[in-house]
């Protein structure tokens, strides 16, 4: 198992980045042998990225870096305050990462189920996200493969076919309601 929390996204207040640096912080002075926090992006919070032990801040990356990326991490955390969709839930779980996310983050409603592949928090609660980032540290090999199955699970439920269905029938009822 990969020992390692990766956040994929922009550096911006919206995206929780003051709550994931404080909860990672405290984490990190609670736990023995903590893992690494590695977060890919860019904005203009980038900064208080670079100065936390642990983290390590590899910029902005192309698309398809991602996998490799997330295949050598362990959880992958959104703690976003605001988060329409967030496709890079979907890329996650694809790669089978057990997730942390808040509730106000979109896809969670496809693709994470608590407890079941991973841990959904309050947005803007630090303690909450320090706490779930404990449980998912001190999870055994074993419920972490089942979580990671879990997600890649869930992934699958989110086709190309599916997505273009979805799109053509919201165009349709634009449509129409715009004709009412």
């Amino acid at each position: 198992v990969n020992r390692s929390f990766i956040y994929v996204g922009r550096y911006i207040p919206k995206k929780g980045i003051n709550h994931l640096i404080e909860a990672y912080q405290q984490y990190r002075a609670e736990v023995k042998d903590p893992w690494d926090l590695i977060c890919a992006g860019k904005g203009r919070m980038g900064d208080k990225l670079n100065h936390g032990e642990g983290i390590r801040n590899i910029g902005f990356v192309q698309p398809d870096e991602l996998p490799g990326l997330f295949a050598n991490a362990g959880f992958f955390v959104l703690p976003s305050l605001e988060e329409p969709w967030g496709v890079v839930i979907h890329e996650a779980v694809s790669a089978g990462l057990p997730i942390i996310a808040t509730s106000t983050c979109g896809a969670t409603t496809a693709f994470l189920r608590d407890r079941f592949n991973g841990y959904l928090i309050e947005p803007g609660n630090t303690e909450h996200l320090l706490a779930k980032m404990i449980v998912a540290h001190r999870l055994a090999d074993l419920e972490y493969n089942k979580m990671s199955d879990r997600s890649y699970e869930l992934s699958k439920q989110m086709t190309p076919e599916r997505w273009a269905n979805t799109f053509v029938n919201g165009v349709a009822e634009f449509k129409n309601q715009s004709k009412r």
